[in-house]
């Protein structure tokens, strides 16, 4: 199925990953199980933490569910790094680089970086929630919470391009490729026969 962080890379807004990559993951055609990386260690090992602190400085319970299956389009799928059951929301944990604290607003806005903007999105059409609240530390230092509100013309948006999407998925038709590596990976071999003789 499709999840939330896949959403960033259908609607080309990832740096590390296009919709043709991806779709050869989800046809396995490619099989993408890297090591992980010293930034995302460490951001699985503080988001309990991050958690934590947003419980405390909200007074609320958070839930920690299995993934989740929209009800009308199976799949769509979402695994979230918490519900808050009192709010009908959706906590999503997040860990960022100081050199990306210029992309979020200030702290209580609804100011974030537009792929976790439609990753809130996606789980709040998955999980039919009102809301989404993102806690991020940035830098390891700089706690800041904001929330977005649910906007069902951009969850229209996000649905039909994941739609679509998985239609490529099921009838087997690659996305186009959108740069020199997913020519590369198109195109591995020189063919002899694919040669263009241009007349003088």
């Amino acid at each position: 199925g499709i999840g939330g962080s896949d959403m960033p890379i259908i609607l080309g807004l990832s740096s590390y990953k296009t919709p043709y990559q991806l779709y050869l993951e989800k046809t396995g055609i490619l099989n993408t199980e890297d090591e992980m990386t010293d930034p995302q260690y460490w951001g699985h090992q503080l988001e309990t933490l991050v958690r934590d602190e947003f419980a405390k400085r909200n007074n609320v319970k958070i839930e920690t569910p299995n993934t989740i299956v929209h009800p009308f389009y199976e799949f769509l799928r979402a695994n979230v790094d918490g519900l808050i059951p009192e709010l009908n929301a959706v906590l999503e944990v997040k860990c960022s680089s100081s050199f990306m604290s210029h992309l979020w607003g200030e702290d209580g806005s609804d100011v974030i970086p537009m792929q976790y903007l439609v990753q809130v999105a996606h789980y709040c059409a998955v999980t039919n929630s009102d809301s989404a609240y993102i806690a991020v530390l940035i830098g390891g230092n700089d706690y800041r919470e904001y929330k977005y509100v649910r906007n069902m013309q951009l969850e229209n948006q996000v649905i039909e391009s994941a739609r679509k999407f998985w239609e490529c998925v099921q009838t087997k038709t690659p996305p186009s490729a959108v740069n020199q590596v997913d020519l590369k990976i198109m195109f591995p071999k020189h063919k002899e026969e694919k040669k263009i003789k241009v007349q003088p």
